[in-house]
């Protein structure tokens, strides 16, 4: 008997018994059920033991070799693997040659002879029943391996050592255009090209020593179709049973190319419009510049014509009444009330005169066009030393400049608004401005020792004063730079263009040392 572990391991083991001698079928499957295994049926002719392995398939069928029939036990058998791929167990009293020879043929699990022991009946059906097992579980793996790459949308197709196919699922016989691929070298049904339009031979290119490697390759199928491939060659590891092998995996890229294709399409046309478009932006932002300096142009033009309008027309005339309400003063006795309030008139076109000479020279300097830049910015120091009542040093290495008008009056203004916004956020701090020539530029730079301020301010950036200043500069083909730190200050650097300058000695002017 066995015990309750061996019965609960060999309870799914049912056997099928045929022997044309009832006692000893019947006998056989007494010793079948002491060893804890199920016996489906007990048989003394094939046509009832067929019957019942074609309704209810047993595991094993125990066979008599000698049946008394017209087919023997040894054809009953392949028949009943053939159709139902069940094994057989023969029993048989004869052990000549040539029934061995029949039978091994068929590849049976084993034998029991008669007369039959029960020591050889276990040894045998314990030996079958592993190996039945064995096999099984082989098959339901292979099976489901077999399940699992035919299941995959990948081609796949297993090779041997000698590059002959073993397996290949749907999607490898569909790209390939064929349906009978195992056991046909690879060479003779696979066909790649790589990029340079050549035979690409895997047994040649790709060797066992290496893992998966991802490739590139265009496929050529059975009727010539080419298909573009992405595949991996992978080295399966040997065993005991089998040597090593290789798992191809191709995929079928056509589609993700012709994506790529469209992508790469509409990135160049983007790419083009973004071109184009930065293109005109370039254009627009040109055309700005030049209309803004064109227009600073104008204005500084207007300016200059107004200024001097101003001093050579409404200045005189005011400067002659003011003379001839000196000689109506001495023409009335001194004292009297006419000569009180022609005093008071000369007084006031006096003021009236000074203030239409300031104003024409805040709106463009005389002394820019009849002395130059440099005599310009040194009274521009000086006013604003005087305005502002602050510590101002003035340096300069230059003692000429050629500049054209244009180019003079954008250093002048640039110079102002530096002023203009030293006077409105750093009140009260010292100043100096430094002026040198160096390789054909003039280096103005105008530092405050104020409270500074954020450089990356939206407020700094939107400024208009500081715009225009960037504005003016461009306008001369020259540089602005404004440096600022919170606490420490600021320096604004101008760099502009020179035809000629004539350097000397620095020239230090202003009180104090900064």
């Amino acid at each position: 008997m066995v015990t309750d572990s061996e019965q609960t391991s060999a309870d799914r083991v049912r056997f099928v018994v045929v022997d044309d001698e009832v006692l000893i079928a019947r006998d056989l499957a007494n010793h079948v059920r002491n060893l804890g295994y199920e016996v489906n049926g007990v048989f003394t002719s094939l046509p009832k033991a067929n019957a019942l392995i074609a309704s209810n398939p047993p595991d094993i069928v125990l066979m008599d070799i000698q049946l008394g029939t017209a087919q023997d036990g040894i054809e009953a058998a392949e028949r009943i693997y053939a159709d139902f791929g069940i094994p057989t167990i023969y029993i048989t009293a004869y052990s000549d040659e040539s029934t061995l020879n029949r039978a091994q043929k068929t590849h049976p699990l084993g034998y029991i002879l008669k007369p039959f022991r029960m020591r050889d009946v276990k040894a045998t059906l314990t030996m079958a029943v592993a190996q039945h097992k064995l096999s099984r579980s082989l098959e339901e793996n292979r099976s489901w391996l077999h399940a699992l790459l035919s299941s995959v949308p990948d081609a796949a197709i297993a090779i041997d050592t000698n590059g002959v196919i073993r397996f290949a699922n749907r999607s490898a016989e569909k790209m390939l255009e064929s349906t009978e691929l195992a056991s046909r070298p690879l060479d003779q049904v696979l066909r790649l090209q790589d990029s340079g339009l050549q035979e690409l031979h895997l047994g040649q290119n790709f060797t066992f020593g290496g893992g998966a490697r991802k490739n590139r390759a265009m496929l050529i199928g059975a009727t010539g179709r080419q298909i573009p491939v992405e595949f991996t060659l992978t080295n399966v590891p040997a065993t005991r049973m089998s040597g090593q092998s290789q798992l191809l995996l191709f995929r079928d890229v056509s589609e993700r190319d012709r994506i790529d294709r469209l992508l790469a399409r509409e990135r160049d046309l983007l790419a083009g419009r973004i071109a184009s478009a930065d293109s005109e932006l370039d254009r627009t932002k040109e055309e700005l510049r030049k209309l803004n300096t064109e227009l600073m142009l104008v204005q500084d033009a207007e300016r200059r014509r107004i200024a001097r309008e101003l001093h050579d027309d409404l200045a005189q005339q005011l400067t002659l009444l003011e003379m001839e309400t000196g000689r109506i003063a001495h023409l009335t006795p001194a004292g009297s009330e006419v000569s009180n309030r022609v005093a008071r008139l000369t007084a006031a076109l006096k003021i009236a005169s000074e203030s239409v000479r300031n104003v024409s020279h805040r709106l463009h300097p005389s002394v820019l066009d009849h002395l130059g830049i440099l005599a310009a910015l040194r009274e521009l120091a000086e006013d604003f030393r005087a305005n502002e009542d602050v510590p101002l040093r003035f340096r300069s290495n230059v003692s000429s400049l050629i500049v054209p008008a244009g180019v003079a009056s954008g250093i002048y203004r640039i110079t102002q608004e530096a002023l203009r916004n030293v006077s409105k956020h750093a009140h009260g701090s010292a100043v100096a401005i430094r002026i040198s020539a160096a390789r054909n530029c003039l280096r103005v730079s105008i530092r405050d020792y104020g409270p500074g301020f954020d450089a990356a301010d939206a407020r700094f950036n939107s400024g208009l004063g500081l715009i225009s200043m960037q504005e003016r500069a461009r306008a001369m083909d020259g540089s602005l730079a404004i440096r600022s730190t919170v606490g420490r200050g600021t320096l604004v650097v101008l760099q502009a263009p020179l035809h000629e300058a004539k350097h000397e000695a620095e020239v230090l002017e202003g009180a104090g040392h900064l």
